[in-house]
């Protein structure tokens, strides 16, 4: 099965499934591994650094304390895309301060964006993801 056949099945399965599965759910249905995984093994196999290898594999983990602050930046723009209609995989995500208040500087405030800002800001947070991975 050639990657062009297995997007299509990934698509068809994830667009007209009874449970409308994600992207990465359909992925994981089909070949047992969604890009998250085959992320992770391809930045361990060309040498990246474990810090961008933890971001591929984990940038749609549930955010913690404990999470390391260059995930928290693509968690950041994955959010920000799903919030503005570019939702790709996961959950879709509504704005929430709480899990975005760990990029801030110490005593800054976040507010949501509004109009385009948000759109616009979105869209250069996903080129920025696309291009990490």
């Amino acid at each position: 099965m050639d990657f062009g056949e297995v997007s299509r099945v990934l698509m068809a399965d994830a667009a007209f499934s009874s449970q409308v599965l994600r992207v990465a759910e359909a992925e994981r249905k089909l070949c047992d591994a969604d890009y998250c995984h085959v992320g992770d093994s391809l930045a361990m196999s060309w040498n990246f650094s474990p810090e961008l290898g933890d971001v591929i594999a984990h940038h749609h983990d549930q955010v913690t304390s404990e999470t390391p602050r260059m995930r928290l930046l693509v968690q950041a723009a994955c959010t920000a895309a799903s919030m503005s209609g570019f939702h790709a995989a996961g959950p879709e995500q509504e704005w929430d301060p709480v899990r975005l208040e760990l990029l801030l500087p110490q005593g800054s405030e976040l507010r949501q964006p509004c109009g385009d800002l948000m759109e616009k800001g979105a869209s250069k947070l996903n080129r920025i993801e696309c291009s990490l991975l």
